[in-house]
């Protein structure tokens, strides 16, 4: 298990103090509290403001597999950066921008929505989400969620709609994403090259996290820039892959909502 980063938070300072530098933090999970229903998720108002003070200072980027308009209205901020579905689409500078590459792949995704709204509208606690460039399937508030995941997979394998496309899994989520190399890690490489940025901090509690952990440990290697990676924690756990790049790690949404405070004000 990394080591809590509070203890040792002057050296996350220390890193964010160089010039410039990147903050990328995940939503669900680490800047707002995972619910039952994904609508219903949003950002504390302490942790907006810290963020807001933030990017006065720091490219602040919020990486998600939420579709970009749902992301910014949670985040409720329009000066910071965000790249939704997962890497295939941004929002910056008040346009809102989807990956070519992914357009053709937006019929499709639709088709294998509206077939999985069939397939599971009277499954309870099984809820569809057409994001557009992709289609996420919750099963967190279903009676048996094992069961419900089981069933997820067998119908995906058999939907014409869902042939070629890729599929992955979060915290009680498979999400059915275009077949292309594009996720947060390769969005997180696409801003430090956008800004130069000589060092960033990345903060993450799922598995599509783990992209990004992985990018800058790789950005960080080659000596191109530095870099931490921080685990949000939940009941002191997180999945392996996100541990196996982590540098440090933080307790919850609450332990990142403290942390941001902490460094807001002392940047």
């Amino acid at each position: 298990m990394p080591p809590d980063l509070w203890p040792d938070r002057e050296e996350a300072l220390h890193l964010l103090a160089r010039t410039p530098a990147g903050l990328f933090v995940d939503i669900d999970g680490t800047i707002a509290p995972i619910v039952s229903d994904p609508a219903k998720a949003n950002v504390p108002e302490p942790t907006r403001r810290s963020l807001a003070a933030l990017a006065a200072r720091l490219t602040v980027v919020a990486l998600t597999g939420r579709e970009v308009p749902a992301a910014r209205r949670m985040v409720g901020l329009d000066n910071i950066t965000y790249i939704g579905n997962h890497g295939v689409e941004w929002w910056a500078d008040g346009r809102r921008i989807i990956a070519p590459e992914a357009e053709r792949f937006v019929e499709q995704m639709h088709a294998t929505a509206v077939a999985a709204e069939g397939r599971f509208r009277s499954t309870p606690g099984v809820l569809v989400e057409d994001k557009g460039p992709s289609v996420s399937i919750h099963y967190r508030a279903a009676d048996s969620p094992e069961r419900a995941r089981q069933e997820i997979f067998e119908f995906l394998s058999t939907v014409e709609t869902s042939r070629g496309l890729l599929l992955r899994e979060g915290k009680m989520i498979v999400e059915i994403r275009p077949p292309l190399q594009l996720d947060k890690g390769t969005g997180l490489r696409a801003i430090v090259e956008r800004d130069g940025l000589v060092a960033a901090l990345v903060l993450g509690d799922d598995l599509t996290d783990a992209d990004a952990f992985h990018e800058l440990r790789a950005l960080r290697a080659s000596g191109r820039m530095a870099g931490l990676n921080v685990a949000v924690l939940h009941q002191g756990r997180a999945p392996e892959a996100v541990l196996a790049d982590a540098d440090f790690s933080m307790e919850g949404t609450d332990g990142v909502d403290r942390f941001l405070g902490w460094l807001a004000g002392r940047l």
